[in-house]
């Protein structure tokens, strides 16, 4: 028996099937909003990842010449870029092939590690370039121990709640504030700017994906595609700074 403020049904890639909810949004408890996955908003979670693969892609070719002035930072900018670019492939092809919320599926798993290397990606030209001492192998350390930590969670715990996924992340992404001193000291004003506006936009994002909120229009653009948004400027924020950074190091 059908509810009948639901009607029809869709396939998308991987013979998923999903019904689309009727205008009367308001009538729907947040357990059916948090269920209701429509085609419209997997192909929005898809392609707008894609879209950012293919731009991280392409910035990777660009950030690269003006990384080669040193092998180090040759290899840390594609360290960052392909990082960044597996973010949101595996993204893009999580939502593609999504068949149920809370799946525990290998895209599911590739989608949550690839944040752990892009966080850790990210740091690691910030962490070469403007840190100094212990703090710059200790941070580049202690970066990829998460990774190394976020593949075990995926091997043993790959059913523990977003919170916990959530938490881990912004805890990565705001280790900057130890070193806080260096960070000032060794980076330019608008490369700390960018730092920053990438790094609220990140968290800002993460929290719209722990809470679930806001619930804007269910069935059509909600909590995941705002977070999904919030990922696309942190990520450009970020570009602009390791852009800046690498510029700034060959001009040296």
């Amino acid at each position: 028996m059908h509810d009948e403020r639901f009607w029809g049904m869709l396939t998308f890639p991987g013979n998923w099937r999903v019904q689309i909810p009727l205008q009367d949004q308001g009538k729907f408890s947040d357990k059916e909003e948090e269920n209701m996955v429509t085609r419209r908003q997997e192909l929005f979670n898809c392609y707008s990842h894609l879209a950012g693969g293919i731009a991280a892609l392409v910035g990777t070719f660009f950030l690269l010449p003006v990384a080669a002035s040193s092998r180090e930072g040759l290899i840390t900018a594609l360290i960052y870029g392909l990082s960044v670019t597996f973010l949101f492939f595996a993204s893009a092809l999580y939502h593609a092939f999504k068949q149920e919320e809370n799946e525990i599926s290998f895209w599911r798993k590739m989608d949550r590690m690839a944040i752990f290397f892009m966080i850790a990606g990210t740091y690691t030209p910030i962490s070469y370039f403007c840190l100094e001492g212990g703090w710059r192998w200790g941070m580049i350390g202690l970066q990829w121990g998460f990774v190394a930590f976020g593949f075990l969670t995926q091997v043993f715990f790959p059913r523990a709640p977003r919170t916990f996924y959530a938490g881990i992340y912004l805890a990565m992404g705001w280790t900057a504030v130890f070193p806080m001193n260096q960070v000032l000291g060794n980076m330019t004003a608008l490369q700390v700017t960018l730092l920053f506006a990438g790094g609220v936009a990140f968290t800002l994002g993460g929290l719209i994906y722990a809470i679930k909120k806001p619930r804007m229009v269910p069935g059509v653009f909600s909590f995941h595609e705002l977070f999904h948004v919030m990922v696309l400027i942190g990520g450009a924020f970020h570009y602009g700074m390791i852009y800046h950074i690498y510029f700034q190091a060959g001009a040296l």
